[in-house]
């Protein structure tokens, strides 16, 4: 009701400690961005989410709906995989088990993994999962599933990225990407090529010019 206290007050009063609250999720995700050492005060800042792509501005933001969860699916139905498996399998580089520990990457490599591979991962590609190498495929080489793997990211998180960012409007001098998604080195990298010569990109670090 209207004599309601407001959220951030009430838990101010429970914690005993100053409490503000943001008008929105966009201007809090912009606020903890900005706490990134060397940030700049205009810079923009994109929000990878499971859903959405938040691209947001001093000025304004722009929500853009298909993200990591939009991605786990494309990968999930391009290799007839569950997604929950599809889930780490987007993340990065993977290997083929060639039979006990020799393995080959997607340059090209071989070399010898530190423990023998289960016979089940055998002749299968293979990343590393919650318990183990988790293996997924047997269709493609490593070099082939990497190039598969780097257009579905353009496709799903590049596109989105650009189209988020014609909307926005705005001319870019700076980036920080912040996010469960920011932590993939190679949309980091999609994201830099994606964006004209001279922006500078970076993975935000939420915090790190606070003391503490």
């Amino acid at each position: 009701g209207p004599q309601a206290p407001s959220a951030a007050g009430l838990l101010g009063d429970l914690l005993a400690v100053p409490v503000r609250s943001p008008a929105s999720e966009p201007a809090a995700a912009r606020r903890g961005a900005l706490t990134t050492p060397g940030a700049s005060p205009q810079a923009v800042v994109v929000d990878l989410g499971a859903g959405t792509i938040d691209v947001i501005s001093a000025e304004s933001d722009v929500v853009a709906a298909g993200a990591g969860d939009l991605l786990t699916a494309a990968v999930a139905e391009t290799l007839g995989i569950p997604r929950a498996a599809a889930d780490w399998v987007k993340r990065g580089p993977c290997l083929r088990v060639d039979g006990g520990q020799r393995f080959e990457a997607e340059d090209g490599s071989r070399g010898f993994l530190a423990h023998p591979a289960p016979a089940a991962t055998a002749g299968m590609l293979a990343v590393e999962g919650p318990g183990g190498l988790l293996p997924f495929d047997r269709r493609h080489g490593p070099g082939e599933w990497r190039a598969i793997r780097i257009r579905l990211k353009l496709a799903v998180l590049a596109g989105n990225f650009q189209r988020a960012v014609r909307t926005l409007g705005q001319d870019l001098s700076q980036v920080l990407v912040v996010g469960g998604p920011a932590g993939d080195e190679e949309l980091l990298a999609i994201i830099a090529r994606s964006l004209p010569n001279g922006v500078a990109v970076g993975r935000g670090h939420v915090g790190g010019t606070l003391a503490g």
